[in-house]
């Protein structure tokens, strides 16, 4: 049976997006404050160009405490 994971890597848009969020400070809240949260793979010098794993994201996700 295939994996249902998401799989490769994600542009920042992607992971705003998987985490139903507006602006990518929101992305780098979530960074500096959760040490849970994936780290970013960089692709450039500096943070113009970076990439999330898919599969990491979407753990992430999962592992968060449903509202109430």
């Amino acid at each position: 049976m295939p994996s249902t994971e998401p799989t490769g890597l994600i542009s920042m848009k992607e992971c705003m997006r998987l985490l139903s969020v507006s602006n990518r400070s929101t992305v780098y809240g979530y960074l500096k404050h959760n040490p849970d949260f994936p780290r970013p793979c960089s692709l450039s010098k500096g943070r113009s160009r970076v990439r999330f794993k898919a599969v990491e994201v979407s753990r992430f996700i999962e592992s968060l405490a449903p509202r109430e």
